[in-house]
């Protein structure tokens, strides 16, 4: 009786218009471990004041926090919903932007206490809006202390991914939950360990796609693109990731009718509401997409799977066609990178195969040289389609063999590589061997052997490559590559093929370099240049 004869009193003192004093008789009357309505309505009295930034020091002046987070560890989820609410939106207004209060916050069993309220959720047979509107602002805290330092570590270990993965499926029409949780997710799995616990979860592919689905015809695209990015996180260093989202049912049509829904938006936007803002999300949201197709495709059964979609092949190219790199860059190297990986199933069924031409065409436009990150990537595609006899030939009649043989002259390892990529396909037809020589090709890629040859092994067997099929109708060395040309080949070459006098040099390398320089060097660069040294001697004549 005494006990509720003095609660009686003190909460009629929560009518003065003093926040301090109300501060303190909250903390006074939940350490007397209050339920039922005096817990709902002294939390709600807290929480109005926490809405009011200005009163942010005073919380922390009066210890409020640590009371409030041992109320949110103590208190009953059945019973004391309401009460949870107030207190975790408390929690999130005060964590918002105050630095102080969120370290303070993570010193505390913050991080413990939320984990508890989200492992009991699963034992709610039917979501409600008041168990959602408590998730909303809790998921909010956790948001908001994220980017706090020591954070991710208390996340990973109360298996904070797998927690919020959980709800997220059966909440997945609730927008402002979702959203929370796809930026806490957006931000933990840029990290390794906290994608490996994601994928430990066995629900979770099919919780995202099931997000992505039901906000896809929302147009909720702040919440898609987040949820894409996380995809994209997940699959961008793990074949066993990109085989388990790829197996999850609905998965590639779920992906291909964003694609599609997006870009149709994309041009509806274009053409009449000419709002900046929009404009991005909309590509934002394509630019994450094709990126999970892209990871997608270098798992090899899946990319097989991928390069024979129709659908996929056909919004990819229409992309290209619409698009223009100036404008939209990120959009367009991402298309071309995804194009990249599915041509590397070009086999005699597939459908890059049967619309290699078209991709071949589509990607000449990019040919230029204000933009050599989109001229690398289209020659990347290049390398892999033009092993096939009809595409050196459009490659050749458009000159772009004459483009190839310009970029070896570019001093940059991955531009040069590339285009020696393609140059060794090109090489083994008669019809385009002759370009090389009349453009110079000869000497740039000796000169890409000074330029690179020791320190990179695999450029060098590259360049080595190139010159064995271009003189694979050799008559003399002097007629093939020039007399000056062929003396400086026999000169680098037999350099090169000296054990002893390449690797004598390398004495200040640590070893485990050495091993590795060594090992491709005698694997990549060794057999194809001794048989190409072999073949200049061998039809040399000493004038």
């Amino acid at each position: 009786r005494r006990r509720g004869e003095i609660l009686k009193t003190v909460f009629k003192f929560l009518d003065i218009n003093d926040p301090k004093l109300i501060l303190r008789l909250g903390r006074l009357i939940l350490s007397m471990k209050v339920t039922g309505n005096n817990i709902t309505n002294i939390c709600m009295v807290v929480y109005r004041l926490a809405k009011t930034e200005k009163n942010d020091q005073m919380f922390m002046e009066e210890d409020m926090l640590k009371c409030l987070v041992q109320t949110l560890q103590t208190a009953d989820i059945l019973t004391c919903r309401d009460a949870l609410l107030y207190i975790s939106g408390t929690l999130k207004h005060l964590s918002n932007t105050n630095s102080d209060a969120q370290r303070e916050l993570l010193s505390l069993d913050t991080v413990q206490a939320l984990a508890k309220v989200l492992e009991a959720i699963p034992q709610f047979s039917k979501p409600d809006l008041q168990i959602s509107s408590m998730l909303v602002q809790v998921t909010g805290v956790v948001r908001n202390l994220a980017d706090v330092n020591g954070a991710r570590e208390m996340y990973i270990d109360h298996n904070f991914v797998q927690l919020l993965t959980q709800i997220m499926e059966p909440f997945s029409q609730d927008e402002d939950l979702v959203y929370n949780i796809s930026r806490i997710l957006s931000k933990l799995t840029l990290y390794h360990e906290c994608c490996v616990q994601l994928c430990s979860c066995s629900t979770c592919y099919k919780a995202l796609l099931k997000v992505l689905r039901d906000h896809q015809k929302k147009q909720a695209s702040l919440i898609v693109v987040r949820v894409c990015f996380i995809l994209g996180n997940l699959t961008s260093k793990s074949d066993e990731a990109r085989s388990q989202l790829f197996n999850t049912k609905g998965c590639l049509s779920t992906l291909l009718s964003i694609l599609v829904a997006y870009f149709s938006l994309d041009a509806k936007v274009s053409n009449k509401d000419k709002s900046e803002s929009r404009s991005e999300n909309i590509e934002d949201v394509l630019v994450k997409v094709i990126r999970v197709i892209a990871n997608l495709s270098i798992h090899y059964e899946v990319g097989q799977a991928i390069a024979d979609s129709q659908q996929c092949i056909s919004v990819l190219l229409d992309i290209l066609n619409v698009k223009q790199v100036e404008d939209s860059e990120e959009l367009v190297l991402n298309t071309v990178a995804t194009l990249n990986n599915l041509s590397f199933y070009n086999n005699g069924t597939s459908l890059i195969t049967q619309r290699k031409l078209q991709i071949t065409q589509s990607l000449m436009s990019m040919l230029l040289p204000e933009n050599m990150d989109a001229m690398v990537e289209a020659c990347r595609v290049f390398g892999n389609l033009s092993r096939d006899r009809d595409v050196r030939m459009l490659l050749a009649e458009n000159k772009v063999d004459e483009i190839l043989i310009a970029l070896l002259d570019a001093g940059e390892r991955e531009t040069v590589f590339t285009a020696c990529g393609v140059l060794i396909n090109l090489m083994t037809d008669g019809v385009t061997r002759p370009k090389l020589k009349e453009e110079g090709g000869i000497k740039k890629l000796i000169d890409v052997l000074g330029d690179f040859g020791k320190n990179d092994w695999q450029l060098s067997a590259m360049v080595c490559q190139t010159l064995w099929n271009y003189s694979g109708e050799i008559t003399t060395s002097s007629a093939t590559f020039g007399e000056e040309e062929t003396l400086e080949l026999i000169d680098i070459l037999s350099e090169y093929l000296d054990e002893e006098l390449v690797f004598g040099e390398t004495c200040n390398l640590e070893p485990a370099l050495i091993e590795a320089l060594r090992s491709t060097w005698l694997q990549s660069f060794y057999p194809v240049a001794e048989h190409l040294l072999e073949r200049i001697q061998s039809h040399h004549t000493d004038l």
